[in-house]
């Protein structure tokens, strides 16, 4: 079961990843589709939030704050490489955190609030995350060693928050998932649950802190 909703996800996320890295490179479609995705993502908090208006405030104040990063750093800091690295280390450390978690981890990180989290996942995901990201630094050579990886142990850090914040607002609801849009993840919402955090830590990164 863990494996076929493994690879489930795995055909999802690649599906993803070509799509984000086309519309990274035709420049002109990446606004329309981070407003699609962001509207969606609304539909889904409206609908599954509507009875705690409190979660649903704060879920709509944090995706607003996070839409805001992204369009910002896309009229400002649009860098493509670094682009394309984020959401390989982000979806990386989520897929093979999901894996070796599902499969292997027995030690939950929060029970309570998000009960799938496991150590062994965690650092699964970030050793993996790393050695994915390491090797296609090698060729492409955007990063130095010691910028890489600080900026991918900060981005996974950054997702990881934003994954069990997620888990937080959906536990307060009562809901397992925001929708079943997207095969092996969910809804848009849990699909792009790190990300929405992590396109705030983007920002931060470009504006404040870039090495």
């Amino acid at each position: 079961m863990v494996y076929n909703n493994f690879f489930i996800r795995i055909i999802t996320s690649i599906f993803l990843i070509i799509l984000f890295i086309y519309l990274i490179y035709e420049t002109q479609y990446i606004i329309f589709f981070i407003y699609f995705i962001y509207f969606l993502i609304l539909i889904e908090l409206l609908i599954y939030f509507r009875k705690n208006l409190l979660i649903l405030i704060i879920s709509l104040f944090y995706l607003s704050l996070s839409f805001l990063s992204i369009i910002y750093y896309l009229d400002n800091f649009f860098d493509k490489i670094l682009l394309i690295y984020t959401i390989l280390i982000v979806t990386s450390f989520d897929t093979f955190s999901y894996l070796f978690g599902s499969y292997y981890g027995n030690k939950k990180i929060t029970p309570v609030i998000s009960p799938n989290k496991t150590y062994i996942g965690l650092f699964s995901g970030i050793l993996s995350s790393i050695i994915i990201i390491f090797f296609i630094n090698y060729f492409v050579n955007y990063f130095s060693q010691y910028s890489l990886l600080i900026y991918t142990i900060t981005l996974i850090l950054f997702s990881f928050i934003g994954d069990i914040f997620q888990s937080f607002l959906k536990r307060k609801s009562m809901i397992k998932n925001s929708s079943n849009f997207l095969p092996g993840h969910g809804g848009f919402f849990d699909r792009f649950d790190s990300l929405i955090m992590v396109f705030l830590y983007l920002f931060i990164y470009n504006f404040y802190f870039k090495l």
